[in-house]
């Protein structure tokens, strides 16, 4: 498409069902205000959604309904009217539209030029961490098929879809993504007068490697602790922090972007284990607040942070450990600190709109 004043570009409900805050909504609509930046045709059909970012987001059509109840009669309802808005608005066929999918389903719609995203690979990697009812695999390999366009947010997942699915390698674009500076809102933190690590993310899927920063915790002294920024603990979170006899120095808190944002900016290190990131927002986000960060060696995050960041051996505790006491040295810090600002700075939504963009445009009319 050589004439971007032709292109129409409309986003589907589907994340905007699912997330109320997150790293994928945030993207679409990151990516959508770029569009609209630079006078293309985009709109977001958020449709029924529950999602806090699209409020004050321009050219988007839905309601919120994050207040209907129960939970599962909005799923099905938000759902329902999600597919219908997809089959209505894909019937009409247009060579100059494009209908980017956010989120998998089984339905593959006929009609406009289709292009998808792909977060990460996580579930084809680890299978056995989501059990046989997971249908993310069986909904995601059609649309990437169908696609005339696939994004993949870092080249390392780029890498990962090549090698498990047949596509032609011009057909699937590297989009890095960028950070959203949040200004933090005034409060109080979980400890004041010890050093504390920030964990940010899902406690329950293996992957995460949770319960490393839990066992790096206990065996770094008595002055370490720990603060995980996420849901509300179950009872296995709590049975794993007892266990590990911390239950006086673990301390669980939740909020949105803005309470994340105060975390960021007190906490001593970031500290991200997983086995695999497709590309690992929090991190960035982390070193754009000026906090330094302690990642595991593995997927993405040799490539999203360079040389920012202190790594070490998901496998090995002991390698953490060691790393979070280096993390207190005055001048590793501050260099720390320095090199993240620098690294997050890099990664600007305006780079990803570009990639983006030059993507449609490969969508031959």
């Amino acid at each position: 498409m050589d004439d971007d004043g032709r292109l129409r570009v409309r986003f589907s409900p589907d994340i905007f069902r699912a997330q109320r805050y997150g790293g994928v909504s945030r993207y679409v609509t990151e990516l959508h205000r770029g569009l609209v930046a630079r006078g293309i045709d985009s709109r977001i059909l958020a449709g029924l959604h529950q999602n806090s970012y699209v409020a004050d987001v321009p050219r988007t059509v839905g309601i919120d309904v994050e207040r209907l109840r129960p939970e599962r009669l909005r799923q099905a309802v938000t759902k329902v009217a999600d597919r219908a808005l997809e089959r209505v608005w894909c019937a009409r066929r247009r060579s100059d539209a494009v209908w980017h999918k956010t989120l998998f389903d089984r339905h593959v719609p006929d009609g406009p030029r289709l292009a998808v995203t792909v977060y990460d690979m996580i579930h084809e990697r680890y299978p056995e961490q989501f059990g046989p009812r997971d249908v993310i695999p069986s909904s995601k390999r059609p649309w990437c098929e169908a696609a005339d366009i696939v994004f993949a947010i870092s080249e390392t997942t780029r890498a990962d879809l090549l090698e498990r699915y047949a596509l032609p390698p011009d057909k699937v674009v590297a989009t890095p993504l960028g950070v959203t500076v949040v200004e933090p809102r005034p409060g109080e933190v979980p400890f004041a007068d010890s050093p504390w690590a920030l964990y940010v993310g899902d406690r329950t899927k293996p992957y995460k490697n949770w319960r490393a920063a839990l066992h790096a915790i206990a065996a770094s002294g008595s002055d370490w602790r720990l603060a995980c920024f996420g849901p509300a603990p179950n009872v296995d979170d709590q049975r794993a922090v007892d266990a590990a006899g911390l239950s006086d120095r673990v301390r669980f808190v939740g909020g949105d972007d803005r309470d994340l944002a105060r975390m960021y900016r007190s906490a001593s290190a970031l500290v991200y284990p997983s086995f695999y990131e497709g590309f690992g927002l929090p991190p960035l986000e982390a070193m754009a607040h000026g906090c330094p960060v302690v990642a595991a060696r593995a997927g993405a995050m040799p490539e999203v942070l360079g040389d920012a960041a202190l790594f070490f051996d998901p496998d090995d505790v002991d390698d953490l450990t060691t790393a979070l006491s280096r993390v207190l040295d005055d001048d590793r810090r501050a260099a720390l600190q320095t090199a993240g600002r620098s690294r997050a700075g890099a990664y600007t939504w305006d780079r990803t709109v570009a990639a983006t963009l030059d993507g449609y445009r490969m969508i031959r009319c």
